[in-house]
């Protein structure tokens, strides 16, 4: 049974690694009807055009859980 608990282990982290994620920079973060609207654009990239930028929005009490300030990097994974 251990081997095939290893096995699962195995194929998640291979389902892990597989998938694409979303490294984003917080440019700016607003609260609006209990939601935090947080302005993003690509991480490690200096200067972003407004096509690039993204805006996400997490319920208010997912983003206390998380330390959203202007210039934190988050990663995002699928599903979006």
């Amino acid at each position: 049974m251990a081997k095939n608990a290893f096995y699962d282990l195995h194929r998640v982290r291979f389902f892990l690694a597989d998938s694409k994620s979303l490294s984003v920079e917080i440019v700016t973060v607003d609260t609006m009807c209990s939601m935090c609207v947080v302005l993003c654009r690509p991480a490690g990239s200096d200067v972003a055009r407004v096509s690039d930028m993204k805006t996400i929005v997490f319920p208010e009490a997912q983003a206390s859980q998380i330390n959203l300030q202007p210039g934190t990097v988050l990663k995002i994974f699928p599903p979006w």
